[in-house]
């Protein structure tokens, strides 16, 4: 069984096959994963998830370490929705 970002993962692969998708799990069981999608050779988005804090989603040209978040959701449908409008992708 997929966790919540691993579904925005699975989708978003589906919906853009050409981007460079990354997972990063967490090292420790309670840490952050990461998620960064590439698109034409450039970093476009990134997500973070937390299971109880939900999505950060970071979509700044100039992302920098320690950076808040552009944007916050609670789930993975609101998140992939709104990364799936960055990347172009049609309604």
């Amino acid at each position: 069984m997929m966790n919540p970002i691993q579904r925005v993962e699975h989708f978003l692969k589906k919906q853009f096959p050409s981007a460079m998708i990354a997972l990063d799990a967490p090292q420790k069981a309670n840490g952050p994963w990461f998620l960064d999608i590439n698109l034409d050779g450039h970093s476009v988005v990134v997500i973070e998830w937390q299971p109880k804090r939900g999505f950060g989603l970071k979509s700044s040209l100039t992302p920098a370490y320690g950076d808040w978040p552009d944007e916050v959701f609670s789930d993975h449908e609101a998140v992939q929705e709104r990364v799936y409008k960055i990347l172009g992708g049609k309604t």
